[in-house]
């Protein structure tokens, strides 16, 4: 007596990341509320100059980051509405917020410094 078996296997793919996750543009009041005075961890802000191609470019590889780490919130700025003094030359800048308690320094700054 031989018994046949029918298996359907239903596989549903779900997307394992939010569709919100990207790098969202904040302005200054955003920054304060949502960086400084929110309850956002971990969050990686990037100071841009509209117009620079390399500002472009990082806010491209990071929408990708936020999307591969959807625990992490990305955001971007202009410059000119954060660090008035800061040179648009100097731009992009990321600024990756740390939890106090795994690092002596709360905010650690990168800088991008391109030489022709």
């Amino acid at each position: 007596h031989t018994h046949t078996r029918t298996h359907t296997y239903t596989h549903t793919y779900t997307h394992m990341f939010s569709a919100e996750q990207t790098l969202e543009t904040i302005s200054h009041p955003d920054f304060k509320e949502k960086i400084v005075v929110g309850s956002i961890h971990h969050p990686v802000v990037m100071l841009i100059f509209s117009g620079s191609t390399e500002c472009a470019i990082l806010a491209k590889l990071l929408k990708t980051l936020s999307f591969k780490f959807p625990k992490i919130s990305f955001f971007k700025i202009e410059q000119s509405e954060m660090l008035r003094n800061v040179p648009k030359e100097d731009c992009p800048i990321v600024m990756v917020s740390t939890p106090t308690h795994t690092c002596p320094t709360k905010n650690t700054h990168i800088r991008t410094n391109h030489t022709s």
